[in-house]
């Protein structure tokens, strides 16, 4: 029973969207619907591509310290950047998460956000994966972040200087 009375105390969510655009607005719209079912939703992200909390004053905002140099973000190395966020960010998500664990019932983060999942784990709090694209999409990131592993992208010495994942 006191377990029961517990978990039901615990109504705050932490969302973790992947700073892509593609990205944030459907766990936006998640976090806006789970409010309206009476969640409290707190959102951690990064400073790159920042959500502007002003458009949002029913959540609480964090920031996770992506320590990502501009040379790495005008580079356009799309998987190079996400692995570098999922390197940087976990010691900080960890902070904020220690402050507030007693009050947070779930993680949900994005799939490209997969450093929350050991994280959340750690702190024995249950954790979600919101996917927001097709799984046509999640297999060819799976493959460009391979192709990255290999040493095969990006492919900027063949006259490509971008990939869109």
């Amino acid at each position: 029973m006191e377990k029961t009375l517990e978990i039901s105390k615990r109504r705050r969510l932490l969302l973790v969207p992947c700073p892509y655009q593609g990205h944030i607005n459907p766990m936006l719209h998640l976090a806006t619907y789970l409010h309206h079912n009476g969640f409290s939703i707190t959102i951690a992200h990064t400073f790159f591509n920042s959500i502007n909390s002003n458009r949002h004053p029913d959540f609480t905002f964090v920031h996770l310290n992506d320590q990502l140099p501009n040379d790495l973000l005008v580079s356009l190395d799309v998987a190079s950047v996400l692995l570098a966020i999922n390197d940087n960010c976990k010691a900080s998500l960890e902070d904020i998460l220690a402050n507030i664990v007693e009050d947070v019932m779930c993680v949900i983060h994005d799939e490209a956000m997969y450093f929350c999942e050991a994280v959340a784990s750690g702190f024995g709090v249950r954790s979600l994966v919101l996917r927001t694209t097709s799984i046509a999409a999640c297999i060819s990131r799976l493959v460009v972040l391979q192709l990255h592993a290999e040493g095969r992208l990006p492919l900027l010495d063949q006259g490509v200087d971008y990939i869109y994942i």
